[in-house]
């Protein structure tokens, strides 16, 4: 009886520095107030995705082959010479319609916020209430933000539209937050030449991420749900050439779990951007890398009753060249894997789930096998209790246990200047044999993946292709009207029992996206 569950969600830093950037436009000096905000509609349709199998050996499928989906974001804010003060709503946000499926039965768990239709969940959520206060020695935040570092590999605001190239931004890191960033070298010696060092201190109550929900809200109404703490530390050095920045986070979580279950851990992340000029090309060299360490009652093995301890670590390396409208790309990304489930440390490591690297792979396949399998680890009808932790197997549609290489071109046509073309090739491999926590229990601890067969390394290749076009309704309104397509060749860690491979899946979609500033 392996009541374990072998994996453990990221844990997000959310260590977010403000910009405070040298070119940045100066503040106005009367107060402006502004409504900026955005709507989108997305229509889907794709392979019904396969989750696992039956008794009999057939398929059991999401189901959800099309999907028509919309969010309404308003952002009010007002921006004077020494203060900023905001707010953000997400209204009707959810599926306008759907094909029936077993997406219906993943309601409860972190999944892609695609379970419920806007008759089911009215789709209002609050996000932000803020204030920023620029004083003569620093920048002072309050309220309820968002939370975004580096690259946006580990904590990621969840905000823009069209700032990824496959997909959409759907949740973001959000935290109750107080923080002082100031420029301490220029403070020194009078702001003589020093201004490019930015020190930050923060605490956070976290309100929502990949692993804590602050408030939880059923028919009996809203009620306190995990209660995560944590401190920061950050840097950030800005030159001619790019940037560099640091942090370190102290993380306290009490999960909602009846046995008050607790996570603590420290995190630290660096990344840096480096650009010029190479061969004639514009270049552009990005990097991100974090790592995770502490311990968790909340997920037990048999060799660690008690709880156990967290090692986990990833990273992204990019490089792009361009010549005036035309840029390509090669992306390397890496997060570790758990190469032995039931023993006492969990190692695998997740992205943010809003950094997005593909279009079906992580978003599509992986997202709903693993919120599959927790959905039956959590059925008494099928193991009795269910082990601990097993809330934290979703992910979202992160990146986790993996290594991949992506080249990307983007291709804007001179003769059509709101035109963007681009194309993506993805090959992925799991750091560690992606074991399926259900099928892996049900035979006694065996190696195998959703389907019951031998859990491989490659997830396999896939291609996207998409374009996007923008209309300017006027100087501060856009609208973007678009398309994205993917197929995706699984590997052989979607095999088959029997020796074959899981089916093709491919999917596109058709977008539409207002802004307006």
């Amino acid at each position: 009886a392996l009541a374990a569950v072998p994996a453990l969600a990221a844990v997000p830093a959310l260590a977010a520095v403000p910009a405070l950037a040298d070119d940045a436009a100066p503040p106005p000096k009367t107060p402006e107030w502004r409504v900026d905000g955005s709507y989108r509609l997305r229509f889907a349709q794709q392979t019904d995705v396969p989750l696992d199998t039956d008794a009999a050996g057939a398929f059991d499928r999401l189901g959800q082959t099309t999907f028509l989906e919309q969010r309404l974001r308003f952002e009010p804010k007002v921006v004077a010479e020494h203060f900023d003060a905001g707010l953000q709503l997400d209204l009707l946000s959810g599926l306008l319609s759907s094909s029936p499926g077993l997406a219906d039965s993943f309601d409860g768990y972190p999944t892609l916020q695609r379970s419920q239709t806007l008759t089911q969940n009215p789709g209002v959520a609050f996000r932000k209430l803020y204030l920023d206060w620029r004083s003569p020695v620093g920048l002072v935040s309050v309220g309820q933000m968002a939370s975004e570092w580096g690259l946006g590999m580990l904590a990621n605001s969840g905000d823009g539209e069209g700032n990824v190239d496959w997909g959409d931004k759907r949740f973001g890191d959000l935290v109750d937050r107080v923080l002082f960033a100031t420029r301490p070298l220029a403070l020194a010696t009078g702001g003589r030449n020093t201004e490019d060092l930015v020190l930050a201190l923060g605490a956070d109550l976290v309100y929502s991420d990949a692993t804590s929900q602050l408030l939880l809200h059923d028919a009996n109404g809203f009620h306190l749900g995990d209660q995560t703490v944590q401190g920061l530390l950050a840097l950030r050095w800005t030159r001619p050439w790019g940037e560099l920045g640091a942090y370190g986070v102290r993380r306290h979580e009490q999960f909602r779990s009846a046995a008050s279950d607790t996570l603590d851990a420290w995190i630290g992340d660096v990344y840096g951007r480096v650009h010029g000029r190479l061969g004639g090309l514009d270049a552009l060299g990005e990097a991100e890398a974090a790592f995770v360490s502490g311990s968790t009652t909340y997920v037990r093995t048999l060799a660690a009753p008690t709880g156990t301890s967290v090692r986990q670590g990833g990273g992204v390396l990019r490089g792009t060249l361009g010549r005036e409208r035309n840029e390509a790309s090669l992306e390397v990304g890496f997060a570790s894997g758990d190469t032995s489930p039931f023993d006492g440390e969990v190692t695998n490591f997740s992205f943010n789930r809003d950094y997005k690297v593909s279009l079906l792979l992580f978003d599509e396949v992986l997202a709903w096998q693993t919120a599959r399998a927790a959905v039956r680890l959590a059925d008494p009808n099928l193991v009795g209790q269910p082990p601990s932790g097993v809330g934290l197997l979703p992910t979202s549609g992160a990146v986790s246990n993996a290594l991949y290489v992506k080249p990307t071109v983007r291709w804007r046509p001179a003769r059509v200047e709101r035109l963007l073309l681009l194309a993506s090739v993805l090959y992925a491999r799991a750091a560690a044999a992606p074991l399926d926590p259900y099928a892996s229990f049900a035979c006694g601890g065996c190696a195998n993946n959703a389907f019951g067969g031998k859990a491989g390394l490659s997830y396999g290749w896939e291609l996207d292709l998409g374009g996007s076009y923008h209309i300017p309704l006027s100087p501060k309104v856009d609208l973007e009207l678009g398309a994205q397509g993917g197929l995706l060749l699984p590997g052989d860690a979607f095999s088959l029992p029997d020796g074959g491979a899981m089916p093709n899946i491919g999917g596109g979609r058709l977008r539409a996206t207002l802004t307006w500033l």
